[in-house]
């Protein structure tokens, strides 16, 4: 169960699976399901921002915070942040924020969410497309500038050198010549 939990987002069909503990004595019918964990990619930190406390501020930000990604973050030159991040899938992702750099100038941080699935480039929302979007259809004009764009999605990090799971391997299918010649 822990690892189900602490292993997720999950998706079906590109729909995300949201999953809440039941407690003894809990009525099904009042589990509120609108919350995820998510891992939360933060881009384009200024140097030597990469820190605990403000992953801790930049989930606040973005939902709660659920954990810092200590393995991810422990390199001088790490390309971005990874937190965890409790999300009300009911909101609008953020897409970014203004932190100040050592200098004191304001810097825009992307974040870029991991395993997300069907998602409105519309409304910032998930679990609907746009085409079935309602922000979309009380539009008296849509021109087809979107607020969120593909950016957002994380690229699938890589386990072990390799981008897909860890148990597909590839099938070449076909024949195979065998020492003797025969297949």
């Amino acid at each position: 169960m822990e690892a189900v939990l602490n292993g997720g987002p999950w998706t079906f069909d590109n729909n995300m699976l949201i999953l809440e503990r039941v407690q003894l004595g809990m009525q099904i019918e009042h589990i509120p399901l609108h919350y995820v964990n998510m891992w939360v990619q933060v881009h384009d930190l200024p140097m030597g921002l990469m820190k605990e406390k403000v992953g801790i501020a930049m989930a606040k930000y973005i939902g709660s915070f659920v954990e810092y990604d200590k393995k991810n973050n422990s390199s001088f030159w790490q390309e971005y942040m990874r937190i965890r991040v409790k999300i009300d899938v009911r909101m609008p992702l953020k897409k970014d924020t203004k932190v100040m750099n050592k200098e004191g100038e304001w810097c825009t941080v992307k974040f870029k969410y991991e395993k997300l699935g069907i998602f409105c480039f519309v409304c910032g929302i998930m679990g609907h497309a746009e085409n079935k979007c309602e922000v979309r259809f009380s539009m008296e004009e849509d021109d087809g500038t979107r607020e969120w764009l593909a950016e957002i999605r994380a690229e699938p990090r890589r386990q072990g050198g390799r981008l897909a799971s860890w148990w597909l391997k590839e099938d070449r299918g076909g024949r195979t010549e065998q020492s003797g010649g025969d297949a």
